[in-house]
């Protein structure tokens, strides 16, 4: 006869063989709905190499590097110098107090400027309208602008050609597009210089105004901010060594999370040297993002942007699907951030996938974003895809003159002489 205990025992294995089963049938039925809603045409999958920016934030960075570890996927990180910055470490407690005050007033007069335009945004358009009439101003810009693109004529022709694929067939067509290109470019130039021009003035007026309250802020919390961020300094390179170790890439976002296009020559010089202060810490070959991808996405009119980074030494890597996992109406949406990236997979057949490794809804849903791409049929594949893609290759003066390519100023003038190597071999791995 069966004891009480043996009997309690038969039955809890019961319930979890139950419940063991129950588990794997969900996970089936998903992973078939995920396939049967978010497959591609005639059901092909491609490469993906998932890549994070603006970290490393200690206790989310730790969650997703085990989430990637535990279901063997390979990813790079794109790190922000100045949550790494070996400053905080090795200088003296001055430079240390110094560098802590400058920091925390760039994010109160930051907040300040956010606040302002959230509150006055129709005044602000209004501002903008009112200093574009304004003709001093108006042509100072316009000869500020013509000098810029005179002086980067080539590498502007040169990125409008590869983004345009002109075979030059038909020169005289091609001169007319170029040309074409360099009127519109000019004007987004000039909007944009105008717009920042008005920008700087406005915050000067803001901060004149409230100068008083922004030193009363910095006395009261620099003391507590100093010590928080050599913290989160110390913890963060313990970090990334780990995560080194284990086999991730560690990449730059540069120092400061801005739009470097309005930057000069020399202030993204400076800027990148400080940046190359923490190389030892990054993976070879050395690697960069631009924040917002600034300089990237608009290379055709900012051309110098990319011309330093090449001087650097640096590849710069784009993306070429963006989960948009920091948009707000979006992760307001349950599942519509796996959507929308699932469908980009399909429309740019795989490629380079952006995430952040800061949002706190990413290291919540990623190990089921994992398995849904793979249940699409997607490969989540190492970072020579990256080393492969012809817009990181184009990029990079190194790459591009191990395959013969031309160079002028350290980038590109034209990327269709590429084809019959880097984009071939490109195509090839998507097929």
């Amino acid at each position: 006869m069966m004891g009480r205990q043996q009997y309690t025992f038969l039955i809890t294995l019961t319930l979890v063989i139950f419940a063991y089963q129950g588990a794997v049938t969900a996970r089936e039925l998903s992973c078939n709905t995920i396939k049967k809603k978010h497959s591609c045409p005639q059901g092909k999958g491609y490469p993906l190499h998932l890549t994070f920016d603006d970290g490393p934030r200690p206790k989310l960075t730790e969650t997703i590097t085990e989430i990637l570890k535990r279901d063997k996927v390979p990813a790079t990180f794109f790190v922000m110098g100045h949550k790494i910055d070996s400053t905080w470490i090795s200088a003296d407690q001055k430079k240390i107090t110094k560098l802590a005050r400058t920091r925390l007033r760039q994010q109160l007069e930051s907040d300040l400027i956010e606040k302002y335009k959230k509150q006055s945004n129709i005044q602000f358009q209004q501002q903008i309208d009112q200093f574009a009439q304004d003709r001093k101003s108006r042509a100072n810009f316009e000869q500020q602008v013509k000098q810029y693109m005179q002086r980067y004529d080539q590498q502007i022709e040169g990125h409008i050609r590869s983004r345009k694929r002109l075979d030059g067939t038909d020169p005289i067509k091609d001169k007319r597009v170029i040309r074409k290109r360099k009127e519109q470019l000019y004007q987004i130039k000039l909007r944009k210089q105008r717009r920042f021009a008005l920008r700087r003035k406005i915050k000067q007026e803001l901060l004149k105004r409230h100068q008083t309250v922004i030193d009363r802020v910095i006395a009261a919390r620099l003391s507590k901010y100093r010590s928080k961020m050599v913290s989160t300094a110390h913890q963060a390179r313990r970090q990334l060594a780990k995560m080194k170790r284990e086999g991730f890439n560690i990449a730059s976002h540069l120092y400061e999370h801005w739009d470097h296009t309005l930057k000069s020559e020399e202030d993204l010089s400076k800027l990148l040297n400080k940046t190359k202060r923490e190389a030892s810490l990054l993976t070879p070959p050395p690697m960069l993002r631009l924040p917002y991808g600034e300089g990237w996405v608009n290379r055709d009119e900012y051309p110098h942007v990319l011309a330093e980074i090449g001087k650097a030494g640096y590849t710069h890597v784009g993306w070429d699907i963006d989960s948009r996992d920091w948009k707000t109406e979006l992760i307001k949406q349950e599942g519509k951030i796996l959507s929308e990236t699932l469908k980009q997979i399909c429309e740019r057949k795989g490629g380079i996938t952006l995430f952040h490794d800061v949002k706190k809804n990413t290291a919540k849903n990623l190990r089921y974003w994992i398995r849904s791409m793979r249940c699409a049929g997607h490969q989540l594949v190492d970072k020579s895809l990256i080393l492969n893609t012809p817009h990181t290759t184009m990029l990079s003066p190194a790459l591009l003159e191990k395959c013969g390519a031309q160079m002028s100023s350290g980038i590109l003038p034209t990327v269709n002489k590429l084809k019959d190597g880097v984009f071939k071999a490109f195509k090839k791995l998507r097929e």
